[in-house]
């Protein structure tokens, strides 16, 4: 998904958790912002990783829902995201397919709208 995607939808996100809204925000928007700025290639499979998602989740739990929620969009494009080194995906959406970012900004404020 898009950055502004992720973006988005994070902060659609911590609508549930407003005091913590800029902990899940970072989570959801760390892991693009690790593997540009560290020269990765992008989804590593560090950044990318279930795994790390666990390990956030035990620290720092906004973070690592942040996180986690990240990966959930990721999931569904073409590059998927991992679970050690096996990769998983959903649906091969491209990550700039506009129509899958509406849908997962659209399925998020319809995600909301049930739960407030």
């Amino acid at each position: 998904m898009l950055l502004l995607t992720h973006i988005i939808c994070s902060l659609l996100i911590s609508c549930l958790f407003p005091s913590k809204f800029y902990l899940i925000l970072i989570g959801g928007v760390v892991p693009d912002i690790i593997d540009y700025a560290f020269r990765l290639k992008h989804r590593s499979k560090i950044t990318h990783n279930l795994l790390l998602s666990t390990i956030l989740l035990v620290i720092s739990p906004y973070i690592g829902i942040g996180h986690l929620h990240h990966l959930i969009l990721d999931v569904f494009t073409i590059q998927g995201v991992y679970f050690g080194k096996k990769r998983i995906r959903i649906v091969k959406a491209r990550s700039n397919d506009y129509l899958a970012n509406c849908a997962c900004i659209l399925l998020h404020l319809l995600f909301l709208t049930i739960n407030l």
